[in-house]
């Protein structure tokens, strides 16, 4: 395979087989509770599913097409095919009759092709040419396909993946959000703990109510509990109650917290942040079933506990702040939530609902209807480039500053002071090279590190090496003195920022100044 971002021809294939329109929908793989994404084998992968993120009638946001492809034939997308699960093709004149084609590959990529008109496309943002060979790692995935410079925007992703409806809650055609429907759907009968493990704003207390609310504890009361600010010398008696004259202050008996909700559901959010001595706490309740009030005779309850953190357990694992009896108990059930700038798919359907309600509470409903041109396609492409790091709870907020500062404007525009995150996807094999502007905003998200740059692009660190030097892009070892003090001066002696503002890795940076003799970093 080459190490170089230099676009490598490569013959069409020969033929174009007609592409039968499908309309077949395939049965989801059964639920994997602990894992967000099943990965798909090539030799299952059978076809391509299709996600539209963007179109002139914004209401087909999120629809799907799964589309099987015989061995030896391709996926031919044009205007009039595939067909959506809401019945039409793509039916926008800005896409061509004539096919570009995404041909299969054995190893579970694809190569795309123009077709013989030259079809103008662009893939993750990058413009193409014809060749292209994208891995099997991003069309799991998922790679966004533009057609030309305004068309729509689709998803392509190998293998055939049933769209899931709208349930509890969760909205998004994702296979991620999938498999956490399924895993509600397994889990919520059962009396045991379940543990949500995503991301700050992925929506773990949506799922902890969507699993009491399906549960046979719907009934019950729920409640959701803060464990981060529960201290360890009023933990016994928030969770467990205590006896009336049990310590200074405890004019009355309390139930607690388990003991007030019996029948019915805790949700102990942050419990990655509780301490040893409160997990030890639960974990003795979880195991026997019974609570300890402060004062008080042990006394039998029944709460259903549903936990969730956005900590890396595994690390406070290893650290010893997380005891691994707990883990193992709560882990039973374990529900994972991938961040959403790994669901595409979920990103433009969820900006979508957002803004309808936004939108409606303007009222300004009718600038999402169709043909209204009130949601620009270049505007929903910064969205799905944007790393979204406060996941579902930033992207619901950022629509609501676009119905605040568009529903009166003919055309949304984004709202003032948003900045983008990039996020960079990874670049397709063979394809042609980036415009070294891209370099460098691969470079600057990876924080200069030549090595992790080099692996976000698929290519050897000897090729980044090049292409900075063809681009001027400064190497450490370019710097002189003066330079490095200057930067020291502007940024404070922040080594991190003085590495940004000279745009070299700050490892890189700290090795030039013991060269140079510079004392501080």
């Amino acid at each position: 395979m080459p190490s170089s971002l230099a676009f490598i021809p490569v013959q069409p294939p020969a033929t174009r087989p007609t592409q039968t329109r499908y309309r077949r929908r395939m049965e989801p793989n059964p639920t994997t509770v602990d894992d967000s994404v099943s990965v798909h084998r090539a030799e299952d992968a059978g076809g391509f599913t299709l996600t539209l993120l963007w179109h002139p009638d914004a209401g087909r946001i999120g629809r799907m097409a799964t589309v099987p492809v015989p061995r030896g034939a391709s996926l031919d997308v044009h205007r009039n095919g595939p067909v959506f699960d809401d019945g039409e093709p793509l039916a926008d004149t800005r896409v061509s009759r004539s096919a570009l084609q995404v041909v299969p590959q054995p190893d579970g990529g694809a190569r795309v092709w123009p077709g013989r008109d030259g079809l103008r496309f662009v893939l993750d943002g990058v413009q193409g040419r014809g060749g292209e060979i994208l891995a099997p790692e991003a069309l799991q995935r998922g790679v966004v396909l533009g057609f030309g410079r305004k068309g729509p925007l689709v998803l392509v992703q190998r293998g055939l993946r049933s769209p899931d409806p709208v349930r509890h809650g969760l909205v998004g055609p994702s296979a991620a959000l999938a498999q956490v429907r399924g895993a509600i759907d397994l889990l919520a009968p059962r009396p045991t703990p379940v543990l949500i493990l995503g991301p700050t704003g992925t929506g773990k207390e949506l799922i902890a109510r969507a699993l009491h609310a399906c549960s046979n504890r719907s009934d019950g009361p729920y409640v959701a509990v803060n464990l981060a600010a529960v201290t360890d010398g009023t933990a016994q008696s928030q969770l467990f109650g205590h006896r009336k004259g049990a310590f200074t202050g405890a004019d009355r008996t309390s139930a607690g917290l388990f003991g007030d909700h019996h029948g019915g559901t805790l949700f102990l959010d942050e419990i990655g942040a509780a301490s040893v001595d409160v997990q030890a706490l639960l974990l003795r309740t979880l195991e026997v079933g019974e609570v300890q009030p402060v004062g008080g005779v042990p006394r039998s309850v029944d709460v259903r506990v549903v936990a969730a953190t956005d900590e890396d357990l595994d690390e406070a694992l290893a650290a010893g702040r997380f005891r691994r009896a707990l883990y193992h108990r709560l882990a039973y059930g374990l529900i994972r939530i991938p961040p959403l700038c790994e669901r595409p798919a979920d990103v433009a359907t969820q900006l979508v609902a957002f803004l309808r309600g936004a939108l409606a509470a303007h009222g300004a409903a009718d600038r999402l209807e169709a043909g209204s041109g009130w949601l620009p396609r270049d505007l929903m492409a910064t969205v799905l480039a944007h790393a979204w790091p406060g996941n579902t709870r930033e992207l619901r907020a950022f629509a609501e500053g676009l119905a605040l500062h568009g529903a009166a404007r003919s055309v949304c525009t984004l709202p003032p002071g948003f900045q983008p995150v990039r996020r960079v996807p990874p670049t397709p094999r063979g394809s042609p090279p980036l415009a070294e502007t891209s370099l460098e905003e691969v470079l600057a998200a990876c924080d200069y590190r030549i090595e992790a740059a080099a692996r976000t692009l698929g290519v050897h660190r000897n090729t980044v090496r090049h292409r900075m030097a063809a681009a001027g892009l400064p190497r450490p070892m370019d710097l002189d003195a003066d330079a490095i003090e200057a930067a020291r001066n502007a940024t404070g002696g922040s080594l991190i920022e003085a590495s940004r503002q000279l745009r070299v890795s700050a490892r890189g940076l700290r090795l030039r100044c013991s060269e140079l003799g510079l004392a501080g970093w």
